[in-house]
């Protein structure tokens, strides 16, 4: 297991969350020319959510992006 997970982290998002979510990404990537700009917007939303960042977050995050790790 990664070390740097929390055990009990979210891994995914149910369907609700992630709709209300992809509405928030949208408005605040609308605000930058570029994308990656957008990033730590995106991670503190995602924190807000969460309360910290979560595996959950993180892939929200990089898919709103067109980010690959």
């Amino acid at each position: 297991p990664n070390q740097f997970v929390v055990e009990g982290a979210p891994q995914s998002y149910p369907a609700e969350v992630r709709a209300r979510l992809e509405v928030e990404a949208k408005e605040i990537i609308a605000k930058y020319p570029n994308s990656r700009s957008a990033l730590l917007p995106l991670l503190h939303l995602v924190q807000g959510e969460d309360s910290y960042l979560t595996p959950a977050g993180l892939e929200f995050c990089s898919e709103q992006l067109g980010l690959t790790g």
